[in-house]
């Protein structure tokens, strides 16, 4: 998880660190985001070995997540990918 500290997915979410907080573990949606996205990539299926089928609609099912919040995420994911690139 090393590269992880340097990549887009902590850009994501600590920009705005106290929001996300209320909705989950911090260090525990890095790593599901850089391992299902890793796979998605033509990786090893890192998420999938860890958490099983993702099966997204079931796993997000617990949290908060509004209209507005998935903006939210959608932007700050945007962001990264710009200033990534």
């Amino acid at each position: 998880m090393g590269f992880v500290k340097n990549s887009s997915f902590v850009h994501i979410f600590c920009k705005e660190i106290s929001f996300h907080r209320r909705l989950f573990n911090l260090h525990s949606v890095i790593q599901n985001q850089y391992e299902f996205f890793v796979k998605r990539m033509g990786g090893p299926p890192l998420y999938s070995q860890r958490k099983g089928h993702p099966a997204l609609i079931g796993r997000h099912h617990p949290f908060p997540l509004t209209h507005e919040a998935a903006e939210r995420w959608l932007q700050h994911m945007q962001n990264a990918m710009d200033e990534s690139a």
